[in-house]
């Protein structure tokens, strides 16, 4: 019998502790206005870190969540602003492994490209991802500019230019 209420005692300690679904929600709320409803463009270093936790805490505690993906979608955005750029990365990396049918996965692995692309310089990274986009998600949207990230991918920006409006001249040669 005292066994039983040991146990009792430890499972009330325990779901006492716990922050219910909806209490964590409200803090993701809380921080996310606090981060942009500022009227300044600059994020508070600090409360992003907290808001980073708070997105850790609830896919951790509610992985099978349907907001899961959209946190760690958010959570990503937040690395990203902050300059913890291979942090976003991996943020979308999960998207991609753990939750491929969701709606941001298509998006996750092209901001992966774009950011090895823009922000890391890593080149060979930015052409793998760009081609799995291409390749798992042929009709979406953000098709066409990882056709162009790829075609162009290491040019300076004024060799694009010129190649851009070679072709538009080319065409316009063509019309008349």
């Amino acid at each position: 019998m005292r066994n039983i209420s040991v146990f009792s005692l430890i499972f009330i300690i325990v779901l006492g502790c716990s922050e219910s679904k909806e209490e964590l929600i409200n803090k993701i709320e809380n921080s996310r206005k606090e981060i942009f409803e500022k009227p300044t463009k600059d994020i508070d270093v600090n409360i992003a870190k907290t808001l980073i936790k708070e997105y850790q805490d609830f896919i951790d505690k509610f992985p099978m969540d349907t907001n899961v993906a959209i946190y760690l979608f958010q959570q990503a955005q937040i690395y990203k602003s902050i300059g913890e750029i291979e942090n976003s990365i991996k943020a979308w990396e999960v998207i991609c492994e753990k939750y491929p049918d969701s709606k941001l996965a298509a998006k996750s692995l092209f901001l992966q490209g774009f950011t090895y692309e823009n922000d890391l310089k890593i080149i060979i990274k930015a052409q793998q991802k760009y081609s799995l986009f291409l390749e798992k998600y042929p009709n979406h949207v953000l098709a066409e500019s990882a056709k162009f990230s790829l075609a162009n991918i290491g040019k300076p920006t004024n060799q694009i230019i010129q190649e851009f409006e070679a072709k538009s001249t080319q065409k316009d040669s063509m019309v008349n």
